[in-house]
């Protein structure tokens, strides 16, 4: 509340732990999870094989691999529980700016970790170029852009820079990997980028991973 009364530019960055591990939240948001009401991932009966340096494995996979089917639906469970614990946390940053009537002059962020990937391959983690775990949560609101609408172009972490330099009027002091998202945020339907981009590392190797509107290529 002082910043907004000072009446100077301003910016909070609030990170919340949850859903990561370890996976501890209040009983009442693993209560609207109740035993029974989760449905547990199962691959296909003919994926294909992985490839070598797809997960990373080791001690990870070997603590995966003993799961029994309890404890999968006790880690989905959990999971989901922290991911209502977080948005419970959101809800009351919205709150204030619904309160302070910040909206008409605020840009609001959210994005999110790589997601895990439950049971898919037989992985619990994340780390990985496959899309469960590349794609990103990012929800913008922002004065002039289109509330509520789902953009389905492509988007990159890198492109947040430049959209908030692009609302504040602010000049970059150099050339830029992002590109601005104001033309999405006001036009959900307006062309983006081409491709985006993913790294992953295991030791002195890494993988890369292209998606485009239709294909994610590692």
């Amino acid at each position: 509340e002082k910043l907004t009364k000072e009446g100077k530019p301003w910016i909070v960055a609030a990170g919340f732990h949850r859903p990561h591990d370890p996976f501890i939240s209040p009983k009442k948001y693993f209560d609207l999870y109740p035993p029974g009401s989760l449905k547990l991932y199962h691959d296909p009966t003919n994926i294909t094989p992985l490839k070598p340096l797809s997960i990373a494995g080791g001690a990870f996979a070997e603590a995966f691999n003993a799961f029994t089917d309890v404890e999968r639906m006790e880690f989905l469970r959990a999971y989901y529980a922290g991911v209502s614990f977080t948005d419970a946390q959101d809800g009351r940053l919205m709150d204030t700016l619904d309160r302070l009537k910040l909206w008409d002059q605020t840009v609001v962020i959210f994005i999110g970790d790589h997601g895990y990937h439950h049971n898919e391959r037989n992985w619990w983690s994340k780390a990985t170029l496959f899309e469960r775990v590349c794609r990103a949560p990012c929800i913008i609101a922002a004065p002039g852009a289109k509330r509520g609408a789902v953009c389905q172009s492509l988007v990159e972490f890198l492109d947040l820079y430049p959209t908030v330099a692009d609302y504040c009027g602010l000049k970059a002091p150099h050339k830029l990997a992002g590109q601005s998202l104001r033309p999405q945020l006001e036009n959900p339907g307006a062309k983006g980028r081409e491709a985006a981009f993913t790294l992953a590392v295991r030791g002195r190797q890494y993988g890369q991973a292209v998606r485009t509107e239709r294909w994610r290529y590692i």
